[in-house]
């Protein structure tokens, strides 16, 4: 099986790292090197906080990448790329959960097929063609959920996150559509392996009344 990384921006992650790291680790298939990058508002000891999470799992290759600054997901992910060693690369917010199975499942469609540049998996099983609409959430329209994607730098070592503006972020969205533009593909499953966390500071529901965030993400 192909080695792997796990690649994470950290933004107000404090009551989100047990089940992070647990996540991660209860996977059936296990990565190489886990990338985070600290982009402030995190625990002043997260440097200890990781460590005893090496030592906890018997896992040494971590790396932690400090922003001077909050730099936002899309610039932070990119120096995250920067630095993973290895060409496959799974995206994983802090406070989402994957099933026991999700890198296992991605790997084994990547193996099946490996010319998509990014693979992902839906929050629901529903139709592309009948599932376009909002929710509260703002996010069954995009059926590539960000915590599921893996990247294949095999297809394009220069990969890299896009985004319109830092106020309205969005780097999954930008990033789909550029590469969209250039005449790449994706692969997309309903098989649910992401667990979507819904809580209030999420960045679509802190500008869920933005009009300019709802206009980009309709024309997406």
């Amino acid at each position: 099986m192909n080695k792997f990384s796990v690649l994470t921006s950290l933004y107000n992650s404090e009551k989100f790292l047990d089940s992070y790291f647990n996540t991660i680790f209860s996977q059936e298939l296990l990565p190489s090197e886990i990338i985070l990058i600290d982009d402030t508002n995190n625990p002043k000891n997260l440097v200890e906080i990781v460590k005893s999470k090496c030592f906890l799992y018997n896992f040494a290759n971590i790396k932690i990448i400090k922003n001077g600054k909050n730099l936002g997901p899309a610039i932070s992910l990119n120096k995250g790329l920067a630095v993973c060693s290895n060409n496959l690369i799974f995206r994983l917010d802090v406070d989402d959960l994957w099933k026991s199975n999700h890198t296992k499942t991605m790997l084994n469609y990547y193996e099946k097929d490996n010319k998509f540049l990014i693979y992902a998996v839906s929050l629901k099983k529903k139709s592309f063609l009948t599932n376009l609409k909002c929710d509260e959430y703002l996010i069954n329209e995009n059926h590539f959920i960000h915590s599921s994607w893996l990247i294949n730098r095999n297809i394009l070592k220069t990969f890299r996150y896009h985004m319109e503006s830092p106020k309205i972020a969005l780097e999954d969205y930008f990033t789909l559509l550029y590469y969209t533009s250039k005449g790449f593909i994706f692969f997309f499953s309903h098989n649910q392996s992401v667990i979507y966390q819904e809580f209030f500071l999420n960045h679509g529901q802190k500008n869920k009344n933005n009009q300019k965030y709802l206009k980009v993400r309709k024309f997406i």
